[in-house]
């Protein structure tokens, strides 16, 4: 597959990974399918999925601007994941 079509997939991960608690770090993808209808990186590479983790990649992506000197939440962007 091409990279950008597994980027998209890891960083809609990341986007759960950064604000999750409890269950959902242990259940990633439930958060982004709450219909439970994929549960690995392997289900989520569908083409059907392509739009929904392109369109979530342009909404809220993980990146860096700056170097906080600690955990400043105004500074980490995006918090909440898209759900498809």
């Amino acid at each position: 597959k091409p990279l950008l079509i597994v980027v998209s997939r890891l960083n809609a991960l990341m986007m759960v990974m950064k604000r999750c608690k409890g269950e959902t770090c242990v259940k990633l993808w439930k958060v982004l399918h709450p219909k439970d209808d994929v549960k690995s990186l392997k289900h989520a590479m569908n083409k059907k999925y392509d739009n929904f983790y392109f369109q979530a990649a342009e909404k809220n992506s993980v990146s860096f601007d700056m170097c906080m000197q600690g955990y400043v939440i105004t500074a980490e962007g995006p918090q909440d994941p898209s759900t498809y």
